[in-house]
């Protein structure tokens, strides 16, 4: 990786709840151009205050020869350009989300992951979710209610809702968890939870430590790229 990636958090004023978009609203999303065959893909979430093309890049770094990388943006628009899934405070340093609005992202990001896997173009056994913050928050949510929708997840500076349950399953997505040890906004305790969550609920955890804040850094990005190339 030729530069290190600084991925951010903008947060919305304490206290405020932004609107949540009418259910049926489609979301947008950009991809790379669509390889011969069916092909597996790359489905980038992003975190809190960014857009779809914040993680664009570093998903066609990372992703396999001849894998369709797409890039969704969150439906709440926060700013110009700045978009998140759900309501986020930190009440005493503690992180509080409106649940409401992180169930109906969850829901949103299946049905769109259920309709790219029909697409003539899609292989569907082979579709891996990527999230940053936020982004990593859905992507377990969506492995850990819908553990045959995906075959792999890679979770980037997250933590666990607690309000999810595991759905029982005779398949589970392979996890690949990331996170640094001095970040300020998701504190790294939150990845040791999440590890012993998935764990207990018997899914394959590849967890990995670095260096690093609330970012995917150049030394993340490359875990990731070994990873998904099966290295």
């Amino acid at each position: 990786m030729a530069r290190a990636l600084l991925l951010t958090l903008v947060l919305p004023l304490a206290g405020c709840r932004t609107p949540t978009p009418p259910a049926g609203t489609p979301l947008v999303s950009i991809r790379s151009e669509a390889p011969a065959g069916r092909a597996p893909v790359l489905v980038l979430l992003h975190g809190l205050g960014a857009n779809e093309h914040d993680l664009f890049e570093l998903g066609r770094q990372v992703a396999p020869p001849g894998t369709l990388v797409v890039a969704v943006r969150a439906p709440i628009q926060l700013g110009p350009a700045s978009y998140g899934w759900f309501s986020l405070r930190f009440p005493d340093g503690q992180p509080w989300h409106d649940a409401g609005q992180a169930e109906a992202a969850r829901r949103r990001i299946v049905e769109f992951v259920r309709a790219l896997a029909k697409e003539p173009g899609v292989d569907a056994g082979r579709i891996t979710l990527l999230g940053f913050s936020q982004g990593a928050i859905l992507s377990e949510a969506v492995a850990l209610t819908e553990p045959a929708l995906v075959s792999a997840v890679v979770l980037c500076a997250g933590r666990t809702l607690p309000e999810l349950k595991a759905v029982a399953s005779s398949k589970r997505p392979r996890v690949l968890l990331l996170h640094g040890r001095q970040d300020p906004v998701l504190r790294y305790e939150n990845a040791v939870t999440t590890n012993e969550v998935l764990r207990e609920a018997g899914y394959a955890v590849d967890f990995r430590s670095f260096d690093a804040g609330h970012t995917i850094d150049a030394a993340m990005a490359e875990a990731i790229r070994g990873w998904l190339r099966g290295g």
